[in-house]
């Protein structure tokens, strides 16, 4: 093994722990996207966390709910312009009521 060669196999094996933590920025960014949102009672904001609400989605949610009452289930947000299916299934497991 030639000193290059050796120099490179410390230097990686010094790095390989830092790269084995996970970062806690990362993290933490995770744990926001997992986090289960209330939308009756989530900002336009928090609601936008969630997979498939942008804020117009979020403001749209928060329009229905201080018009129509609080949602009681995932069905009750099909009331919502532009949120069908597909975006209930995406936030099946992420919200509560």
């Amino acid at each position: 093994m030639n000193i290059k060669t050796l120099l490179a196999t410390l230097a990686l094996s010094a790095a390989l722990p830092a790269l084995a933590q996970p970062e806690p920025i990362a993290t933490a960014a995770r744990q926001v996207a997992d986090a289960v949102v209330n939308v009756n009672r989530a900002s336009a904001e928090e609601l936008t966390r969630l997979p498939g609400i942008g804020m117009k989605k979020a403001q749209a949610i928060v329009r229905s709910r201080e018009e129509a009452g609080n949602f009681q289930d995932m069905d009750a947000l099909l009331r919502v312009n532009g949120i069908g299916v597909n975006i209930l299934a995406k936030l099946k497991g992420r919200v509560t009521f």
